[in-house]
């Protein structure tokens, strides 16, 4: 007889607006559900104000941060709330998996429309949280070789050598700063996650124009080398990163 495989029990955040009647009542009925299946849960509820004394945002971004998992529960009032916006945003840049639910025809925020997992309503919410509490292991097993194939690919990547002249190798420092600019990139771009992305071929992609995705700051050369000085530069790559989000939402 073979053994069934135990997967394990992602913990999850559940993430929820209160400005409706309904984001409370039903993110309160799947923090149940899932605490009677075995999860590790942490649903926010503003009514005990346990983050008094530290800012709300930091207590948030510290919780999704000890969570594999992020369930979102759109209903009505969702794409108002800052808070979940915060929350999905900050879940997407940590690379967790994210769970969106549809409540009857609430309008689920646009980075979300294209990852729903289930809908709910009114009459059905009992059955299909329990269904999802069952289901959730297998989604964050698939979510984890999805991540493993990612980092291969982004190995490989990085060990083609690219179609370009040659160039003057750069700097020690020059090559520290070129790096952390790549890092904070890789930390906050969505684009493997959204598009099929290819490397820049001339002899296939001539035609194809370009535009500019992030800030352009000039950097004066002696910068670069100098050691008595800190030149902090993450913002160059994370404004690449959000300006590719801001293309594919204006697509």
């Amino acid at each position: 007889m073979s053994e069934e495989k135990v997967l394990a029990k992602p913990r999850t955040f559940i993430s929820y607006t209160n400005i409706d009647t309904h984001g409370n009542k039903f993110g309160s009925e799947l923090k149940k559900q899932l605490e009677l299946a075995g999860y590790d849960v942490f649903f926010f509820d503003h009514s005990k104000r346990h983050h008094l004394g530290r800012p709300l945002l930091d207590v948030l971004a510290e919780e999704i941060d000890n969570r594999d998992a992020i369930i979102v529960v759109c209903t009505e009032a969702i794409v108002a709330s800052y808070g979940a916006d915060f929350e999905y945003n900050h879940a997407w840049c940590g690379e967790k998996l994210i769970v969106p639910l549809q409540y009857d025809e609430a309008t689920v925020p646009r980075p979300l429309t294209s990852r729903i997992y289930d809908d709910f309503d009114d009459n059905n919410y009992v059955q299909k949280f329990a269904v999802i509490s069952k289901t959730l292991p297998e989604s964050y097993s698939d979510h984890l070789k999805r991540q493993q194939e990612r980092q291969k690919l982004k190995i490989t990547f990085t060990k083609k050598a690219p179609a370009v002249s040659k160039r003057v190798e750069a700097s020690t420092m020059g090559l520290k700063l070129l790096n952390s600019i790549v890092k904070a990139y890789n930390e906050y771009s969505l684009l493997q996650d959204l598009c099929v992305v290819r490397n820049y071929d001339p002899s296939v992609h001539s035609d194809l124009s370009f535009g500019q995705l992030g800030h352009r700051y000039s950097i004066p050369r002696e910068w670069m080398e100098k050691t008595s000085g800190v030149l902090i530069v993450d913002d160059l790559g994370i404004s690449i990163a959000i300006g590719e989000r801001n293309h594919l939402r204006d697509v």
